[in-house]
């Protein structure tokens, strides 16, 4: 009786293990290439053109954004949704200090439908460090069904650094999240 409680015990330990470490596995995948990938929520619909959100590789010494690492998503509103406030971060998954400098930067630009620039904003990775947050789009921008297309870039100035850089780090991905709203207050 008590080796049929231990088998028993086991039994269920086991299935819970493996039950638990299938649905992780399912709902947990990388992405990488160039196939766009979709992501949908009961809100909005992300697009990730030239793969996911993941931002990882080699950052090079670079004069201007353009040369450097370029991220692109396309977001809008799921059709006859109300309007959403958008706010797109950055997670910093690692990073090593001698990139937590001010020659390290970050600036996102978006465009409408008609190509013209409606948003725009740009900082530095300067004193951050693993598990921080920035705060790309901060709910300042009013998503909508007509797609807004954001590219995300980052870049490593070469006239703000030296060889202290050499062997850095980084490691981040790109997470959004809406807030709905059914009117806007005018005053």
């Amino acid at each position: 009786m008590k080796k049929q409680l231990i088998y028993t015990i086991i039994a269920v330990i086991g299935i819970a293990i493996v039950t638990v470490g299938g649905t992780y596995a399912f709902f947990m995948f990388t992405t990488r290439g160039a196939t766009p990938i979709n992501t949908n929520s009961p809100n909005f619909e992300i697009s990730y053109v030239g793969g996911g959100s993941s931002f990882e590789g080699n950052i090079d010494l670079v004069n201007n954004k353009d040369d450097g690492y370029k991220k692109t998503l396309t977001i809008k509103t799921i059709n006859n949704s109300v309007g959403a406030k958008l706010n797109l971060y950055l997670t910093i998954d690692s990073i090593s200090s001698n990139m937590a400098i001010p020659a390290f930067k970050w600036e996102i630009y978006g465009y409408n439908s008609n190509n013209q620039q409606v948003y725009s904003n740009s900082n530095n990775f300067s004193g951050l460090t693993t598990g921080a947050v920035i705060n790309l789009v901060n709910y300042d921008y009013t998503l909508t069904s007509d797609a807004t297309t954001f590219d995300i870039y980052l870049w490593l100035d070469i006239n703000g650094v030296d060889n202290n850089v050499l062997g850095g780090t980084f490691r981040g991905h790109i997470d959004a999240r809406t807030e709905q709203f059914t009117g806007i207050l005018k005053q």
